[in-house]
């Protein structure tokens, strides 16, 4: 009732009455005989009211404003954090490599001569593939990727008794040459150093090992071709949160590839091929013509499902719009050849081992016994076909 008074008063003050007038109206429209402070009065406290009720509401919404704008600033910060330590992290990984990296030199001696490309009747394409290293500080990878040279080294020995080696050899790396530490809490917990230290040693040694096949005398390599992946699940950084295969252009991989890249710049004997889809010829070296039958090279981490190899194979296929004869996958740590059923060319799988000299995850939660090796594949030269495969068992410890 009182409030409807008021509303009724707030009206006649609106038309310009006076105090006097109203209390006329309110007497005449009550039956009262009140004075005008009996109607001023009240009014005054009511109207009071409703100013201090429109103030409180609009104090709680510049509060609500105040603490959203707080919480913006505060998601601003966060996301500017990230982005300050993205940018130490590419810092750090450049100022170590540029560091680290010193260029080679040609050997002493006639070495830069150009070896054999063209296809004889007797050439054997001769491919190495090397995969899943796991470096990660535990052991020695001196020692380690001593065994691999000397591994090697022995193989082209013998298959230059054999007749077949024509002096080129190709080497292929298939990824996760480190251990990391963004997969999960227990990995990064577990490791010996950080990544952009593993990755600097384990290009460091890669290179080594490049370098003293092509310098090595006794061996007569007069040209290597080394390719690499750039993307495996060990290597990816995964920056401001991201998950797994979300920012594959941020991976290590390719910082491993531009820094062997970087140290063989004046030796042009020993070419670095890398891509987002590596391929490797299998029936000649690349020359100024075709570059012949392929090989696809991935980690086999994306894309890739062994209970669906043919549908995997025929996405990538699309996606690098080439005609492939053969694919290699490391990431499954042992070997297999699974050939594919087409109406077309057949088409083969090849699985690489791990070389790495410790036990894995993968094993142990695969529950594998996998002996480390390295895989020398033999092509035909002429028709680019599959001739023998050999399994380069490796021994840490002898």
């Amino acid at each position: 009732m009182a409030n409807n008074i008021y509303k009724i008063i707030e009206g006649l003050r609106d038309k310009g009455y006076t105090w006097d007038e109203v209390k006329e109206y309110m007497n005449d429209l009550l039956g009262e005989e009140k004075t005008e402070s009996a109607y001023r009065k009240p009014y005054a406290a009511y109207k009071k009211g409703q100013e201090d009720s429109v103030d409180k509401v609009d104090l709680e919404e510049r509060l609500q404003k105040i603490r959203l704008g707080k919480k913006e600033l505060s998601i601003e910060r966060s996301i500017n954090n990230e982005q300050i330590r993205d940018l130490a992290i590419r810092n750090v990984i450049s100022e170590k490599i540029q560091s680290a990296i010193e260029p080679y030199k040609k050997p002493n001696g006639p070495k830069e001569k150009e070896p054999q490309v063209f296809i004889e009747e007797n050439m054997k394409v001769i491919s190495y593939f090397l995969s899943d290293l796991h470096y990660d500080g535990s052991f020695d990878l001196n020692h380690t990727m001593n065994v691999v040279y000397n591994s090697i080294a022995n193989d082209i020995l013998k298959k230059k008794k054999q007749g077949v080696f024509t002096g080129v050899i190709s080497i292929n790396e298939l990824g996760d040459v480190i251990e990391g530490a963004s997969l999960r809490t227990s990995q990064l917990m577990g490791i010996k150093k950080g990544m952009v230290e593993q990755i600097i040693e384990v290009a460091n040694a890669y290179s080594d090992l490049l370098y003293r096949l092509y310098s090595n005398k006794w061996l007569d390599v007069d040209r290597i071709y080394f390719t690499t992946v750039t993307s495996s699940n060990h290597t990816q950084l995964r920056q401001l949160g991201t998950k797994q295969n979300e920012l594959i252009e941020e991976d290590l991989m390719l910082v491993f590839a531009k820094f062997i890249e970087k140290r063989f710049e004046n030796l042009n004997n020993i070419r670095i091929d890398y891509e987002e889809k590596p391929t490797v010829p299998v029936n000649h070296f690349p020359s100024n013509n075709s570059r012949g039958k392929q090989m696809l090279l991935a980690h086999g981490h994306a894309g890739i499902n062994l209970n669906n190899l043919e549908q995997s194979v025929y996405k990538q296929e699309f996606y690098k719009n080439l005609n492939h004869k053969f694919f290699a996958f490391g990431h499954y740590h042992h070997y297999r050849e699974i050939d594919l059923s087409n109406e077309g060319e057949r088409k083969k799988v090849f699985l690489i081992p791990s070389i790495s000299p410790k036990q894995t995850d993968y094993e142990k939660t695969k529950m594998l016994s996998v002996h480390p090796a390295v895989i020398c594949m033999q092509f035909d030269g002429k028709t680019g076909e599959h001739l023998t495969t050999d399994h380069i068992l490796i021994d840490y410890e002898g």
